[in-house]
């Protein structure tokens, strides 16, 4: 029996009926001024949920929405933004915030307290041309996406340039305006090709491992895909503002399913954009026109066999009686024929 998931709608925050409908634009604690295009959001070793908005700040909440504290105002000094846009959190639970119109990353502790920053503007080692979405591995390494220059940029957690890769272009590992990153739990590195429609996956170092996704609205496809999340099994988790919806994939790139439809009503998006994952499976979603974010729950979906299984594993036990009784090259192509077709209808999640 195949095991499946859906996603349901659990709750949304960003204003009083934030389930219910778009959100407007606000300052309060607990209200959003998301940009139109994109921003981020991250969840730190509790489950609390930390997200940027064009108020020159970051928001803190509990997995239930709550408001818990508010750090940043407009500017260029230590702790203060101007756009802050992508966010990502490390095993220590520090927060690491793309401050988009500085150029720069600022480091901050899970209270908001400054630590360091790092960046300028440029196309130099270390540099950032169009700044974009930050991913940290298990060391401490971080991630970014720079977005004009069509590259990856790699970072120790105090900011030293390690390294970069890609180039302007859509071959393996070049890149189309990347735009947000992702890291599992192996140190694979996950990149949003937004013009090129697809993603690519990569080592720790750069290197090339598989690409997947084209233009369009079908499973699998892609009209504006712009965030990117892994979860604790190493499924992707890819939100399409193009098509209003979140798709998932194994780490190898394999369709598992979708959800989302254009609007403002409960499970509905309006450019979705930064996505990520706790623990329990649960996804949060900025939903950056609507000015809020939604959280989803994972519920388990238990596919019966089809009726031609039966048949297949009768087909299969009797290759395998066949191959035990006369052990050949002709019974070990039929053997592995056999057991091919049975795995592949009805074993296979």
């Amino acid at each position: 029996m195949k095991v499946s998931f859906s996603y349901q709608f659990v709750l949304a925050w960003g204003c009083a009926d934030a389930a219910n409908q778009a959100c407007p634009p606000g300052s309060s604690p607990g209200q959003f001024n998301l940009p139109y295009e994109w921003t981020g959001v991250a969840l730190d070793s509790a489950g609390n949920i930390y997200v940027p908005d064009s108020n020159n700040r970051v928001q803190k909440f509990d997995s239930s929405g709550n408001f818990l504290l508010a750090w940043g105002s407009p500017g260029s000094g230590n702790g203060q933004f101007n756009g802050p846009s992508w966010i990502a959190v490390d095993h220590s639970d520090n927060v690491y915030v793309i401050d988009e119109g500085n150029s720069r990353v600022q480091k901050f502790d899970s209270s908001g307290n400054f630590l360091s920053a790092w960046g300028s503007y440029g196309v130099g080692p270390g540099q950032f041309y169009g700044i974009g979405g930050i991913a940290v591995d298990s060391a401490g390494n971080v991630y970014i996406t720079d977005f004009w220059l069509g590259r990856v940029l790699k970072f120790d957690s105090s900011g030293n340039f390690l390294l970069a890769w890609g180039s302007p272009g859509s071959g393996n590992g070049q890149f189309f305006q990347p735009l947000s990153v992702a890291v599992d739990s192996s140190d694979n590195v996950y990149v949003t090709d937004w013009g090129n429609f697809r993603v690519q996956k990569f080592d720790s170092s750069g290197n090339f491992l598989l690409a997947w996704g084209s233009m369009g609205s079908g499973p699998g496809q892609f009209m504006g895909q712009v965030g990117v999340a892994a979860d604790s099994s190493d499924d992707i988790y890819v939100t399409d503002w193009g098509s209003e919806r979140v798709l998932k994939f194994t780490s190898g790139g394999r369709f598992l399913t979708q959800w989302g439809a254009p609007g403002s009503g409960p499970g509905q998006f309006d450019q979705p954009s930064g996505v990520a994952v706790d623990s329990s499976g649960n996804v949060y979603v900025a939903d950056t026109v609507n000015n809020r974010v939604e959280k989803f729950k994972p519920i388990a979906i238990f596919v019966p066999p089809p009726p031609e299984c039966g048949l297949l594993k009768a087909e299969f036990l009797k290759a395998l009686e066949l191959h035990n009784q006369n052990p050949t090259a002709a019974t070990t192509t039929a053997l592995r024929k056999a057991w091919k077709r049975y795995e592949t209808v009805c074993l296979r999640i």
